[in-house]
């Protein structure tokens, strides 16, 4: 039998979607489904439209503008000057480089759409999924919305997410042609079930980031067996630069007396994370981060994934806020989601919170896991459906 082809994120130099691209490829082979990543360097190698036109929709939008400006200016410092940070930040990528070069199985290299077409009848199914993958900019380069994929060939959709609750007007009609060729859709956040209803008629279902399928053992056996950092301490992992949030984590490790451990400069270089945290580690990969939220007493994030692996391992922890709440680029609706399924609204913080109050808190894991069990069941069985239509196995 053909092999699935999943079109997942899993060259990008990130916890969450090296993660989430783990633990798709993970799933399908615990199900018995030959699967490999479609090998991918650059989405925009694939991309339909104009490369002129697809830069004039993000300058002209000021949220996407003034973000790419403020992530990118204090890392080009540091690469031309090659500071202490420059340094730094290669030790993370060359983490980042070795967990992907042996943790998937990959397809051959395709460099650009037209051999992408040419191979796509080796396949079976294709699968898309799960992150950010229909978020406005990835609508645009057009290679998770399966456009280069006949329409004989199933399409299926796994707990994708737009990232955002709207996308710009002029992707509405582009959005409807490529969801109405799906086969099965299946998104990750209520607001996503909204908008494929609201762009293509299209019913989507709910189901759970991939990184929740696995189970805790799973996640156990995956990370370092060697602690990554000694004693008890509280982990920060802040994609955004709010500095409430790491207030908030000061106040903190003044009640417990526990050092700091944080991962910095991920997104844009922050220049007070300098002084922030007690540890700083740089040679952290995807096993490593894991471990690091494994064995906090407490953790501090605004990041989804950060979230899920306070969650799967059952700490303490904060989420707070990365965007303001009006900004066209926010994505704190997965987290509102997540943490809505499981009935832990009362993790999400702003960062003005008092600290003894927060520590006192109750955090009910059992009724968590129980809600849990019952999405990661409800998940098996639409992709059992998904893919019935190409083996009786499953």
């Amino acid at each position: 039998m053909k092999k699935i082809g999943l079109v997942i994120c899993y060259f990008h130099e990130n916890y969450g979607s090296m993660l989430q691209a783990y633990a798709t490829q993970h799933i399908f082979d615990q199900m018995g489904a030959a699967n490999e990543a479609v090998y991918c360097r650059d989405p925009h190698m694939y991309m339909t439209m104009p490369k002129l036109q697809y830069y004039y929709h993000k300058l002209t939008n000021k949220d996407i503008f003034f973000d790419k400006i403020k992530r990118s200016k204090g890392k080009i410092f540091h690469k031309v000057f090659k500071t202490d940070f420059y340094a730094d930040q290669k030790i993370r990528s060359m983490k980042f480089q070795e967990f992907s070069g042996r943790a998937f199985r990959v397809s051959r290299e395709y460099h650009n759409r037209e051999e992408l077409i040419r191979d796509t009848e080796n396949y079976s199914a294709f699968v898309v999924g799960s992150d950010q993958l229909w978020s406005p900019a990835n609508i645009d380069n057009d290679f998770y919305t399966l456009t280069f994929v006949p329409d004989h060939i199933p399409k299926i959709a796994y707990a994708t997410s737009f990232g955002t609750t709207s996308i710009p007007a002029y992707q509405h009609k582009k959005a409807k042609v490529f969801l109405q060729r799906f086969d099965h859709i299946s998104v990750r956040e209520a607001s996503g079930k909204k908008l494929v209803k609201q762009l293509s008629g299209q019913d989507a279902e709910v189901v759970i980031d991939p990184t929740l399928m696995l189970k805790r053992a799973d996640w156990e056996s995956f990370r370092k067996e060697t602690p990554s950092a000694e004693g008890k301490y509280i982990f920060c992992y802040f994609l955004g630069n709010n500095r409430n949030n790491r207030e908030f984590a000061l106040r903190l490790k003044e009640k417990t007396g526990y050092r700091i451990v944080a991962l910095v400069h991920m997104d844009e270089f922050v220049p007070g994370d300098e002084n922030f945290a007690d540890v700083t580690p740089y040679d952290v990969g995807p096993e490593e981060f894991v471990d690091l939220v494994s064995r906090a007493e407490y953790v501090c994030t605004d990041s989804f994934h950060g979230t899920v692996f306070s969650i799967i391992f059952g700490r303490k922890f904060f989420t707070f806020n990365r965007f303001q709440e009006n900004s066209t680029i926010s994505t704190n609706t997965r987290i509102d989601s997540l943490l809505a399924m499981l009935s832990l609204e009362n993790r999400r913080k702003t960062g003005d919170e008092d600290i003894e109050a927060c520590m006192s808190e109750n955090t009910d894991f059992d009724r968590a896991y129980e809600k849990l069990e019952q999405k990661q069941e409800e998940a098996g069985a639409y992709l059992k459906r998904a893919l019935r239509c190409l083996c009786r196995t499953y």
